[in-house]
């Protein structure tokens, strides 16, 4: 059926006995106000709170009386409170008459100013008025007719640029929906406020058209516009075919109420063909459009179709199909394989031209069967007749499939497919010796290379951040002939696992010694525990420096490792076990962990000067608080090792210690906070987390670590850096404070 509108019927009840329809009739409009046909309409009574929605094309609900058809004319002039109110400016109200006569309506401030009036004379019945102020404050509207007078309060908040009060006819105050279906049994006042939005099938998109909201008093028809849809397209005839090109185009006719962003055609195999096939844009915004279709293989049926798209989404134009001109394709045959060696093979072909220039030919090859010129492949001339081709840089002992193919301006046309295996290669022997004199960036590697037979040509070792490197990677250069030889691995990054590997190379190809891997210094993890996970489930990394295995990060554990809670601090305490976030914000855990007093750090236990200290304290399972003693084997070593010192003094170490970041700034020779890309060359990642003093201090100053050896009941020791100087202190502090804890594994 077709029909471009829907009718809503709405059947006002007069006062007298018989009703006189209000007709509602929606109609769709396109952004050219072009009919649209609407699927359906909702209809919203917001006065009401009750929702209805009719489809095409069962479209008439009729709006019918309540019950009240007749007005009480014992019960004299009545006159009902204003609907909204509050209002915006705007605000509409009835008066019941029993018998017509002469009306006065005047609106008052509540001052008794007199705002603006009507008179009339008015039959007997029910009327309608609307009244219009422009400023926001409380009104009195007073009714008189004859010697009856009522009055009704007013609360305006809006402004309707105007004062008046204008009689908008006769009509009941009550009203209900009936469905051409049905009965819907909804209830409806006359002046109640309605939205009516309708819903269409544009351009194969289903659209929304704008809200129309308004007080439904008289019969109308209501238009529904529809801005925003995908833009309407034709797609033009195809031509100009041949065998592996066509013609095409179209024309955006409408926008669809938003910009063109991208249009052009599509084309397929298969009908209705989408941008997900093959497509060509041509340009954007309205207008006609020329394409190009290539690409297309002879003899075939296509389906093309011109596509847009705005905002709203793509839309496709009228579908047309047109069928390539067919061909006889040259005739090609592979010659049989020959010469095979550990890394090359001879073969060819024969071509006959059957009426197609030929303007490439050759053979291609590949590991997987039918083998394209997207493979390997020679260039051996072009036209017809036979030709030979040599087949390089192959793998030994692989079996590889060869095809010759033939290019024309048709296509790539392919000959029957041959398979040959390469011959076992003699490669040499290839050794990786130790790495050795590992430093931040570089270390040694020894190899020893064999030859087996074929002189080698080039040797040396080379190198990758992944397993297996090859000569492709980065790599030495040592010469030529077999021997035992070191070789000196340069530029590389620390605190950084490498893989290294000694080669050799022959007139075979190359080999490969076995595969060793060493990290760079600047922090490796432990081998026997690259990793530990507290009670809660967060996940540490380590760090082995000399004999000892330490937590690479800040403790942030909330339980102990049976799972009993620690209690979060707000103040200090000897007595009570607090942690506390770093600078009191909790987004700092992550990176920095959590501050503990010494109390929460120890649980409870004695305080030890052993090394190792034997309590567990706070630390997970396997690992420990470090005492005194073991923080100065820490120390002792890193000071111990030239490579971990500033300018050559064992005391200038806290930089080999300190994280790379998050410090503040320093223009000290060898502070922390000096030149931080050169921090952390042991991978202990101190961070500055400051501590908890009754307050928080410290933020990006200082990295403080407890122990767990105390001086005296009240105090106890530990270390920290500090961001505008070069060493590691010794601390002796009380107690109660916050600071950081970093755990030693049990030996």
């Amino acid at each position: 059926m077709k029909r471009t509108n829907l009718i809503l019927m709405l059947l006002t009840l007069c006062v007298s006995l018989f009703a006189q329809p209000v007709t509602l009739t929606f109609t769709g409009r396109d952004a050219k106000n072009q009919h649209v046909q609407l699927n359906r309409v909702v209809i919203t009574n917001l006065t009401q709170n009750w929702q209805e929605t009719i489809y095409y094309p069962d479209t008439i609900l009729m709006m019918g009386s309540t019950g009240i058809d007749e007005v009480d004319h014992a019960n004299g002039m009545k006159l009902s409170q204003n609907v909204p109110n509050p209002f915006d400016g705007t605000t509409d109200f009835a008066l019941q008459l029993p018998e017509a006569g002469k009306v006065s309506l005047i609106v008052y401030d509540l001052n008794g100013k007199k705002i603006t009036a009507y008179q009339g004379k008015l039959a007997a019945g029910v009327h309608t008025f609307r009244v219009l102020l422009n400023t926001t404050q409380s009104y009195l509207l007073t009714a008189r007719c004859g010697s009856e007078m009522a009055t009704i309060k007013m609360i305006n908040n809006g402004n309707a640029g105007e004062n008046a009060i204008r009689h908008l006819g006769e009509a009941n105050l009550n009203m209900m929906l009936k469905g051409g279906k049905g009965t819907s049994n909804k209830p409806f006042a006359f002046g109640d406020n309605m939205i009516y939005m309708g819903y269409a099938m544009i351009n194969g998109k289903e659209c929304v058209s704008q809200n129309v909201e308004k007080r439904q008093l008289i019969s109308e028809t209501i238009t529904l516009s529809f801005d925003n849809y995908p833009p309407t397209v034709t797609t033009a005839p195809v031509t100009e075919i041949t065998s592996h090109s066509a013609m095409s185009g179209g024309e955006v006719q409408q926008d669809g109420g938003s910009a063109v962003i991208t249009k052009g055609v599509c084309w397929s195999a298969k009908a209705n063909p989408t941008i997900n096939d093959s497509h060509i844009a041509a340009g954007s915004g309205l207008g006609s459009f020329v394409s190009a279709l290539t690409g297309l293989t002879y003899g075939t049926t296509y389906y093309v179709r011109a596509y847009a798209e705005n905002g709203m989404g793509v839309s496709y134009g009228n579908e047309q199909s047109f069928t390539t001109v067919a061909i006889t394709p040259p005739v090609v045959t592979t010659a049989v394989v020959s010469d095979i060696t550990n890394n090359s093979a001879t073969c060819g072909g024969t071509i006959q031209d059957m009426g197609s220039q030929i303007t490439g030919r050759g053979v291609c090859w590949s590991t997987s069967p039918n083998p394209t010129v997207e493979n390997s492949c020679t260039n051996d001339g072009v036209g017809a007749g036979t030709f030979t081709s040599s087949i390089k840089n192959l793998d030994h002992s692989m079996l590889y499939y060869v095809r010759a193919y033939a290019i024309t301006v048709d296509g790539t046309f392919y000959g029957d497919e041959k398979s040959f295996k390469t011959q076992e290669a003699k490669l040499a022997m290839a050794v990786t010796g130790e790495v050795t004199d590992i430093m931040t960036i570089g270390a040694n590697c020894s190899y020893t290379v064999i030859d087996m037979g074929t002189y080698v040509t080039a040797r040396g070792v080379c190198w990758s951040t992944q397993p297996n490197p090859t000569v492709s990677d980065n790599h030495t250069t040592d010469g030529i002939g077999a021997g035992t030889f070191t070789s000196q691995l340069t530029n590389l990054q620390r605190v950084t696992t490498y893989y290294v590997r000694a080669y050799a190379t022959n007139s075979d190809g190359t080999a490969y010694g076995d595969d060793k891997s060493f990290t760079t210094l600047g922090g490796r993890p432990c081998t026997v525990a690259p990793t530990v996970t507290d009670i809660e489930g967060n996940i540490y990394n380590t760090v082995q420096i000399g004999a000892q295995c330490w937590m690479k990060e800040n403790l942030r554990t909330t339980k102990y490792a049976d799972g009993t809670p620690i209690d979060q601090g707000n103040s200090t305490s000897t007595t009570v076990g607090y942690w506390y976030y770093p600078n009191n914000s909790s987004s700092n855990k992550a990176t920095y962990g959590l501050l503990y007093n010494w109390k929460a750090v120890m649980r409870n236990l004695s305080s030890s000067s052993a090394n190792p200290s034997g309590v567990q304290g706070i630390c997970p399972t396997g690992w420990h608080v470090p005492s005194d003693a073991e923080w100065t084997q820490l120390t002792d070593y890193v000071g111990s090792q030239s490579h971990y010192q500033c300018k050559d003094n064992s005391s200038n170490i806290a930089k080999a210690l300190a994280s790379a970041t998050g410090w503040n700034s320093s223009t000290s020779t060898c502070a922390v906070g000096n030149v931080q890309s050169e921090n952390n060359t042991t991978g202990f990642s101190a961070v500055p987390a400051g501590g908890y003093f009754g307050s928080y201090s410290g933020f990006g100053d200082y990295a403080l670590f407890w122990s767990a050896t105390e001086n005296g009941s009240h105090d106890a020791y530990g270390r920290y850096l500090y961001y505008n100087n070069a060493n590691v202190h010794r601390f002796n502090d009380t107690k109660y404070d916050g600071f950081s804890v970093r755990c030693l594994r049990d030996n």
